[in-house]
C-alpha cells in the first residue's frame, strides 16, 4: 500500500531502535552469583524475562526435555512472574531439576547472558526485543521465535541469529542442538550478532533521527 498511519508512505522513515553496547558490555563484567549448582561441562543456555504466558518460556523446558538424553545443556532462567511455580512444576516433572536455575529478577541480567553459551528467546509476540539485541552486544548467539514482529528485524532476517517457529519445541531442539555441535557456525553468530549490535546501536538511531530533522528543517 501506498499508505500507512494516515499518510503517504514515500513520506515515513523507519529509524530503529539502538543500545549503548558499551555500557551493555561493561556491566557484563559485574559477575554471576549462585550458578555453582549448574554442571560446568554442559553448554548453558540463557533466558531473560517476566515468567507470563506470552514470554513462553516454558518453550525452552519442554525443549530441554527432548536434549536431556542426546543434548544436555543447563538453563538459567532470570526473571520472575506469575508462571513460575508452574514452570519449576514443569521441570521437575522433565527431570530436569538440577539442570535448570530459577535466579529470580536480577537488575542487571548481563552477566548472565554473557557466561551462556546460547541466549533464547520465545516470545508468542514482541514490539522489538532489546534483550536479544542485548545478548548479542555480550557475544552471545541468539535463538528466537520467529513471532511478530521483532525477532525477524532485530536479527537481520535470521543473519544475526537463528529464528525458529513459534511454538514448536522440536523446532527449538533442533536449533540448540546444532549450535552445541557447530563451534564454526556459534563463531559466525557471535560476529554476526557483534556486528548488528553496532548496527542498532543509540549513536546510529540519534544520527537518524538528526537526519530526518535536517530533511525537515531544509524543506
Amino acid at each position: 500500500s501506498r499508505w500507512r498511519f494516515m499518510a503517504p508512505a514515500s513520506r515515513i522513515r523507519v529509524i530503529p531502535n539502538g543500545i549503548d553496547g558499551d555500557s551493555v558490555r561493561r556491566r557484563a563484567t559485574e559477575g554471576v552469583q549462585g550458578l555453582e549448582a549448574l554442571p560446568p561441562s554442559l553448554p548453558r543456555l540463557c533466558v531473560a524475562a517476566r515468567l507470563s504466558e506470552e514470554k513462553d518460556v516454558g518453550l525452552v523446558i519442554e525443549a530441554m526435555g527432548i536434549l536431556k538424553n542426546n543434548e544436555p545443556c543447563t538453563l538459567v532462567i532470570v526473571g520472575d512472574g506469575p508462571l513460575r511455580p508452574v514452570l519449576e512444576k514443569r521441570a521437575w516433572e522433565l527431570g530436569l531439576d538440577g539442570k535448570i536455575l530459577f535466579v529470580g529478577h536480577r537488575e542487571n541480567v548481563y552477566p548472565y547472558m554473557q557466561t551462556a553459551d546460547i541466549y533464547i528467546h520465545t516470545c508468542q509476540f514482541e514490539g522489538f526485543g532489546y534483550s536479544m539485541l542485548e545478548a548479542m552486544a555480550c557475544g552471545t548467539p541468539v535463538i528466537a521465535t520467529d513471532c511478530p514482529h521483532g525477532p525477524r528485524e532485530v536479527l537481520a532476517q535470521g543473519q544475526a541469529g537463528v529464528l525458529v517457529r513459534p511454538g514448536s519445541a522440536e523446532a527449538l531442539a533442533s536449533a540448540i542442538s546444532r549450535l552445541i555441535n557447530d563451534p564454526v557456525y556459534c563463531s559466525h553468530l557471535q560476529e554476526q550478532g557483534l556486528k548488528r549490535a553496532r548496527e542498532l546501536s543509540v549513536k546510529n538511531m540519534v544520527d537518524r533521527y538528526q537526519q530526518v530533522f535536517i530533511e525537515l528543517a531544509v524543506r
